[in-house]
Protein backbone atom coordinates (compact mmCIF):
# COMPACT_ATOMS: atom_id res chain seq x y z
CA UNK A 1 0.00 0.00 0.00
CA UNK A 2 2.84 2.45 0.57
CA UNK A 3 4.33 1.90 -2.96
CA UNK A 4 0.49 2.80 -4.29
CA UNK A 5 0.58 5.88 -2.46
CA UNK A 6 3.93 6.73 -3.23
CA UNK A 7 2.69 6.59 -6.60
CA UNK A 8 0.10 8.24 -6.05
CA UNK A 9 -2.56 5.90 -6.85
CA UNK A 10 -4.11 6.29 -3.43
CA UNK A 11 -5.84 9.38 -2.12
CA UNK A 12 -5.68 9.35 1.74
CA UNK A 13 -8.74 9.42 3.54
CA UNK A 14 -8.25 13.20 4.39
CA UNK A 15 -7.90 14.58 1.15
CA UNK A 16 -11.17 12.84 -0.40
CA UNK A 17 -12.85 14.45 2.67
CA UNK A 18 -11.47 17.82 2.08
CA UNK A 19 -12.21 17.04 -1.67
CA UNK A 20 -15.91 16.56 -0.80
CA UNK A 21 -16.27 19.06 1.33
CA UNK A 22 -15.16 22.18 -1.00
CA UNK A 23 -17.41 20.49 -3.60
CA UNK A 24 -20.24 20.41 -0.96
CA UNK A 25 -19.97 23.76 0.08
CA UNK A 26 -19.58 24.84 -3.74
CA UNK A 27 -22.99 23.31 -4.77
CA UNK A 28 -24.38 24.69 -1.68
CA UNK A 29 -23.42 28.08 -2.97
CA UNK A 30 -24.36 27.76 -6.18
CA UNK A 31 -27.92 26.40 -5.70
CA UNK A 32 -28.49 29.02 -2.57
CA UNK A 33 -28.11 32.41 -5.60
CA UNK A 34 -30.80 30.70 -7.19
CA UNK A 35 -33.15 31.86 -4.47
CA UNK A 36 -32.23 35.12 -4.11
CA UNK A 37 -31.78 35.66 -7.69
CA UNK A 38 -35.23 34.30 -8.56
CA UNK A 39 -37.50 35.19 -5.69
CA UNK A 40 -38.37 38.81 -6.79
CA UNK A 41 -39.41 36.93 -10.21
CA UNK A 42 -41.37 34.18 -8.74
CA UNK A 43 -43.32 35.66 -6.06
CA UNK A 44 -46.14 36.85 -8.49
CA UNK A 45 -46.40 33.62 -10.28
CA UNK A 46 -49.67 32.35 -10.10
CA UNK A 47 -48.85 28.59 -11.30
CA UNK A 48 -46.51 26.25 -10.49
CA UNK A 49 -46.27 25.30 -14.45
CA UNK A 50 -44.82 28.98 -14.94
CA UNK A 51 -42.80 28.92 -12.12
CA UNK A 52 -41.41 25.82 -13.55
CA UNK A 53 -40.55 27.11 -16.80
CA UNK A 54 -38.53 29.61 -15.50
CA UNK A 55 -36.68 27.59 -12.68
CA UNK A 56 -35.81 24.80 -14.80
CA UNK A 57 -33.21 26.54 -17.39
CA UNK A 58 -31.62 28.16 -14.43
CA UNK A 59 -30.97 24.83 -12.44
CA UNK A 60 -29.99 23.49 -15.59
CA UNK A 61 -27.35 25.82 -16.10
CA UNK A 62 -26.03 25.83 -12.28
CA UNK A 63 -25.60 21.95 -12.68
CA UNK A 64 -23.93 22.24 -16.25
CA UNK A 65 -21.23 24.59 -14.53
CA UNK A 66 -20.83 22.07 -11.10
CA UNK A 67 -20.34 19.43 -13.89
CA UNK A 68 -17.53 21.10 -15.16
CA UNK A 69 -16.18 21.78 -12.18
CA UNK A 70 -12.78 20.19 -11.19
CA UNK A 71 -11.49 19.66 -7.70
CA UNK A 72 -8.02 18.58 -7.73
CA UNK A 73 -6.44 17.34 -4.23
CA UNK A 74 -3.25 18.64 -2.73
CA UNK A 75 -1.46 16.92 -0.35
CA UNK A 76 -0.93 19.14 3.19
CA UNK A 77 2.72 19.64 2.78
CA UNK A 78 2.04 20.68 -1.28
CA UNK A 79 -0.35 23.66 0.21
CA UNK A 80 2.47 24.07 2.61
CA UNK A 81 5.21 24.65 0.29
CA UNK A 82 2.47 26.77 -2.91
CA UNK A 83 1.20 29.34 0.24
CA UNK A 84 5.51 30.00 0.99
Amino acid sequence: MQREQLERKLVPVNEMIAAGTVLARTVATRMLTLASKYASRLVMIPSAGEVELILRPAIEEALTELSELEVIAQRPSELRRAHS
